[in-house]
């Protein structure tokens, strides 16, 4: 008997948009990657305490279509805006990990708020 294989898990990207930013010295430059849709998606207990141990705090986790793997960088901020709420945050980028095994192929981000209270030089508006 063959064993059967398991269905991919289905993804959606239909939480709200990022943007990716680019930022130094508490200033923010400009915007990488502008409108990048995301699903949230919920972070286990292991991922919480690996990050603990490793001295980060996860606030949350998101998936983004695959096509954008080479647009995220450990450097750039995350400015997320939520389509329920319409609420905005700035986050750092703690891990960035493949999914292969959904449909589409997404990729995981795992986020933590940022401290840095960031001018904006886009249009000159504090963040």
């Amino acid at each position: 008997m063959l064993a059967s294989r398991n269905k991919a898990q289905n993804e959606q990207f239909n939480d709200g948009v990022i943007n990716v930013l680019e930022a130094e010295d508490g200033i923010i430059k400009k915007n990488l990657f502008n409108e990048i849709s995301f699903g949230n998606r919920t972070f286990g207990v292991k991922r919480f305490m690996d990050a603990k141990v490793s001295g980060n705090t996860i606030e949350r986790m998101i998936s983004v279509p695959m096509e954008c793997v080479d647009v995220f960088e450990r450097s750039n901020i995350i400015e997320t805006r939520d389509y329920r709420t319409g609420k905005k945050g700035l986050y750092e980028i703690v891990l960035k990990q493949p999914k292969y095994d959904t449909a589409p192929p997404s990729i995981y981000i795992t986020l933590k708020g940022t401290d840095i209270k960031y001018v904006d030089k886009r249009n000159n508006q504090q963040t």
